[in-house]
């Protein structure tokens, strides 16, 4: 049963995650971010948010996972 509901969590965050928009994601790094949310959910699958993403952007909350292992300068 827990299998089942981590399964359910996970689909459910790759969905909403792809419905945002302006995320771009190569081999697990953002990129960069073009779009105008005030939140974000970074997917599970990113490890690094790359140089400047978000400077000059109207995030104002950006939630991560535990899978974030690097934050570049002024991301």
């Amino acid at each position: 049963m827990k299998h089942i509901f981590l399964f359910i969590v996970i689909v459910l965050m790759s969905i909403s995650s792809m419905a945002q928009t302006g995320l771009e994601i190569s081999n697990g790094v953002v990129l960069a971010y073009t779009g105008n949310d005030t939140v974000l959910t970074i997917p599970v699958n990113v490890h690094t948010i790359g140089f400047y993403v978000f400077s000059n952007k109207n995030a104002k909350k950006i939630l991560v996972f535990f899978s974030l292992k690097f934050l570049l300068k002024a991301a």
